[in-house]
């Protein structure tokens, strides 16, 4: 359940879109879902774009090895096509409820 875990700004996107998605489905709003599902497909594209990257060091007490992690960027077709769609979708949404709302 490691993977699971909201420790990053990308799996936080993800989350919070698909939740807006899932509530914009229940009460039939397909503007907000657009948003939603927009906003999860990019926290999907910026996931795979940051990779948990993880290394041991020697650390300075004898017999100490610590464990250092990190997301450094490394770019994807998918991720960018992912984040790409993410935004495009977003924007779509965003203009629809503008245009609901003239």
């Amino acid at each position: 359940m490691e993977i699971l875990k909201l420790d990053h700004w990308t799996k936080a996107a993800a989350s919070i879109g698909c939740a807006i998605a899932v509530a914009a489905l229940g009460f039939g709003n397909n503007e907000a879902f657009l948003v939603g599902f927009g906003v999860a497909l990019y926290g999907l594209g910026e996931w795979v774009n940051h990779p948990i990257h993880t290394r041991f060091q020697p650390g300075s007490n004898p017999g100490q090895t610590l464990k250092i992690y990190g997301y450094k960027r490394h770019n994807s077709f998918t991720g960018i096509l992912l984040a790409v769609a993410g935004v495009v979708v977003t924007a779509l949404g965003a203009y629809t409820i503008y245009l609901s709302t003239q």
